[in-house]
């Protein structure tokens, strides 16, 4: 009889547990997912901080927080993680009355890319750990991991020539009245735009930049189309980043630049490309725009976007290509080019393995840019 009165007791309060936590359990329960910055560079560390709240007197003894992002996302503590086509996180914790719960998990951005977490879920059990109810949070929370910058002192032989090429063909001076920021010297800078009372102050060269009374366009075409069967995407990559640090290096010394590429948006699926501008806005939008393109889909044909760029390329304007492709089709785009090889530089990222294929008529305008494995 006594063995009986058990049974019926903990079926009684089995049963009454369990409706309590189906109508309730989630009432007052708050989740969210918070990045330490929504912007970084390949190779930085974030962090990501999971957060539960339970306000009401009803615990939670066994919660799960589940999220999916990329893979190319590393946590360093990986132990409730599975990790496959993406990066799967199932943290476990137990959440008891009027209680907030956070977490703080470090990562590294090991790649470039566009990475949205579009939601939380939440899973619950009662006190006999007998059924799951299920929960989502949205959480709207994006990260943008910019292309990093190429080794500069690598670069400086194809800036010195890009420079050269665009400032003898600028039409009038900087404007000394206009002044525009302070920054650190750099290599292909003039002595006489030293700022030596800055320098003093910081212990570092540094230089005044001046708006100029007339401006000229550096027009960047990224094209992401292979000649090729195989897929290199080092290669791709690596024109990703020529793209951000040629774009940079002009922004930071007054010129206004604009992107095209036929490299397909992650989100519209469309053609990516941003209209000139200038200023450290516009440096933002085109590392967003660089950090969007997906690799995973085709590069649109390279033909129809280089001839209508070409259309609105004026004499004066300066073109820098990179292209890991050579065919002949895009050699002959660009011989019709106003001002032919003085208005355009041609940067191709190549293995060491691989042949530099340009013809000799637009040799002096192609620099090989060599990628390691």
């Amino acid at each position: 009889m006594l063995l009986l009165s058990i049974l019926l007791c903990v079926a009684l309060l089995y049963y009454l547990q369990d409706k309590l936590y189906k109508r309730y359990w989630d009432t007052g329960l708050y989740a969210s997912l918070n990045l330490s910055d929504t912007r970084a560079v390949e190779g930085d560390s974030l962090t990501l901080t999971e957060t539960v709240e339970n306000h009401k007197l009803l615990p939670l003894p066994l919660v799960h927080v589940k999220f999916v992002t990329d893979r190319s996302l590393v946590f360093e503590d990986d132990d409730n993680a599975a990790i496959t086509d993406s990066y799967y996180r199932n943290d476990i914790m137990s959440v008891l009355s009027w209680q907030k719960l956070t977490r703080t998990l470090t990562f590294q951005c090991t790649r470039r890319g566009y990475f949205p977490v579009h939601s939380l879920t939440i899973t619950c059990g009662n006190l006999f750990f007998s059924a799951d109810h299920l929960a989502t949070y949205p959480c709207s929370k994006q990260l943008y991991v910019y292309p990093r910058f190429v080794d500069s002192s690598a670069f400086e032989p194809a800036f010195r020539k890009m420079f050269g090429s665009v400032l003898t063909r600028r039409c009038l001076n900087e404007d000394p009245f206009e002044f525009r920021s302070i920054r650190e010297y750099q290599s292909y800078d003039d002595r006489k735009s030293v700022n030596w009372k800055a320098s003093a102050k910081t212990g570092a060269l540094k230089v005044t930049t001046h708006d100029y009374t007339a401006t000229q366009q550096v027009r960047i075409l990224l094209n992401l189309e292979e000649g090729s069967m195989l897929h290199y995407e080092n290669l791709l990559e690596e024109s990703i980043r020529l793209a951000a640090t040629a774009a940079a290096a002009f922004l930071d010394r007054g010129i206004i630049v604009s992107l095209t590429t036929n490299g397909r948006d992650i989100i519209t699926q469309e053609p990516l490309s941003v209209p000139e501008g200038s200023g450290a806005g516009h440096m933002r939008t085109l590392n967003e725009t660089l950090a969007r393109i997906d690799l995973g889909q085709d590069a649109a044909p390279i033909g129809p976007i280089c001839e209508s760029l070409i259309a609105q390329t004026r004499s004066q304007d300066y073109l820098i290509l990179i292209s890991t492709y050579q065919r002949e089709d895009l050699q002959d785009l660009l011989r019709r080019l106003p001002g032919k090889a003085d208005s355009f530089l041609w940067l191709i990222p190549l293995e060491r393995s691989m042949e530099f294929k340009v013809a000799g008529d637009l040799a002096r305008s192609a620099l090989p840019w060599y990628v390691n494995k």
